[in-house]
């Protein structure tokens, strides 16, 4: 059995973080919130108000190290988990690196370390076996509408090279034939702004997102909603005069947008066989 500190290190924990953390896991504060924590994983309507009470437990905690240290201890109970089910451990780490990848990616937009209470309201998805990282995607199964349903989601600075997804997709058909056969043959969708029509104005035809975007039936696109702009800029705290323009995409996104052009965000369902 992994221990905290473990699972720190094997998730790349950035030192910064992990030197916060580390003296909470023995707290007695911490250990009562994660017992009274986890088990509203069982339930997904449980899930909001279970990550809203702890936050309201765990009282102040500006940069979210307490909230993180319950989470990790809860990741010991989720691998408990995996192996009753016979998941292998690279899948467990992979998918609790979750965690450090968007504490990573909130100090590459920001410049400090922080845990986010938006990112620890997705996390009950790893954490009570509803979304795992099989390479280089994330598959979170659901139930909507008595279908189920597997949605792809994309990691902050994953491989979109057509080998890693296609390779990423049939390691997961494998997995949930294996683990969850009820999933087998669930319909795979994407929600996200990787799908947006507006993506081939801004990027050449051989880009790895229009790749990944060309794999999709794309069903509808909300237009008003500005939630790309953290995704494509890693922060979304400027004015768009102000956006970063270190990548081409921002650039060409940055433009688009002073120019009155919307990227929004779409729902797309997976192609058959796809990036083959």
């Amino acid at each position: 059995m992994l221990t905290p500190m473990d699972i720190c290190h094997l998730t790349g924990l950035a030192p910064q973080m992990f030197s916060k953390v580390s003296p909470l896991f023995s707290s007695s504060e911490i250990l009562d919130a994660k017992k009274t924590y986890f088990p509203t994983l069982s339930n997904p309507d449980n899930w909001t108000t279970g990550v809203n009470d702890l936050i309201h437990q765990l009282g102040e905690d500006p940069d979210g190290s307490k909230l993180l240290a319950v989470m990790i201890l809860c990741m010991m109970d989720t691998q408990t988990n995996y192996k009753a089910k016979g998941i292998d451990l690279t899948i467990f780490v992979e998918t609790m690196k979750y965690c450090a990848e968007y504490i990573n990616a909130y100090h590459v937009g920001y410049g400090t370390y922080v845990f986010e209470q938006r990112r620890a309201k997705w996390f009950p998805r790893q954490l009570s076996l509803h979304e795992f990282r099989i390479n280089t995607l994330e598959f979170e199964m659901c139930l909507e509408d008595n279908e189920r349903r597997i949605y792809i989601h994309i990691p902050p600075e994953t491989d979109l090279g057509k080998t890693a997804l296609r390779t990423s997709y049939l390691k997961a058909k494998a997995f949930f034939a294996k683990y969850f056969p009820e999933y087998a043959d669930a319909n795979m969708y994407c929600d996200s702004w990787l799908l947006s029509p507006a993506l081939p104005k801004l990027l050449p035809a051989n880009s790895r997102i229009i790749t990944f975007q060309n794999a999709f039936a794309i069903d509808h696109t909300d237009y008003e909603t500005n939630a790309f702009i953290d995704w494509v800029f890693k922060r979304n705290d400027l004015p768009l005069e102000d956006l970063p323009e270190n990548t081409s995409l921002q650039r060409n996104m940055k433009i688009y947008l002073l120019q009155g052009g919307k990227i929004g965000w779409s729902l797309g369902k997976l192609k058959k066989d796809p990036w083959i």
